[in-house]
């Protein structure tokens, strides 16, 4: 009976941790979106403020932002502060979709400075998958986070001209 008592006690903590995991892991992919989400937020604003376009890149460990540099017609990457690079685990999957056509940097590029950067090589920093104007412009976009783990369980966070950016969940 004592044996039984306590495989039964065992058994109800098993299912508790069970449950118990399953909600940390929901929990911790609500907490990303919401991380990617006061990021963009915070580089549309920021683009607004400063004057300067801002861009969000996606990378295979997760993204980083950077800032365009007029006088040397380059993307600079931040290293620190509020929009150092972030990094993702590997079980959280994002995906970047366009409602209409990418933007065209080349706007940012005024004819005769495009020659000018010419002559001093290529870019040294990648273009942004994402740009915000700072006019408060933006090219329609949705990215849609979701977890190996959890499936039928998304996060969509989606961004409209102008200045609309809104966060979703969506279970299946």
């Amino acid at each position: 009976m004592e044996i039984m008592a306590v495989v039964f006690i065992i058994g109800v903590m098993v299912a508790l941790a069970a449950v118990r995991v399953g909600g940390l892991s929901e929990r911790e992919l609500g907490v990303e979106a919401q991380r990617l989400y006061q990021k963009l937020r915070l580089l549309a604003e920021e683009a607004e403020f400063s004057g300067v376009e801002m861009g969000l890149i996606f990378t295979d460990e997760g993204y980083e932002s950077s800032r365009f540099d007029e006088p040397s017609l380059q993307w600079v990457a931040f290293t620190e502060g509020n929009f150092k690079p972030t990094r993702l685990e590997e079980r959280f999957l994002l995906v970047l979709e366009f409602q209409e056509k990418k933007p065209d940097t080349d706007l940012l590029y005024k004819k005769e400075r495009r020659e000018k950067s010419r002559d001093y090589g290529e870019k040294k920093h990648e273009e942004p998958d994402i740009i915000f104007f700072s006019d408060g412009e933006l090219i329609s976009f949705k990215i849609t986070l979701s977890d190996k783990n959890i499936p039928g369980l998304n996060y969509v966070i989606s961004g409209e001209s102008p200045r609309k950016l809104s966060i979703q969940a969506y279970e299946k």
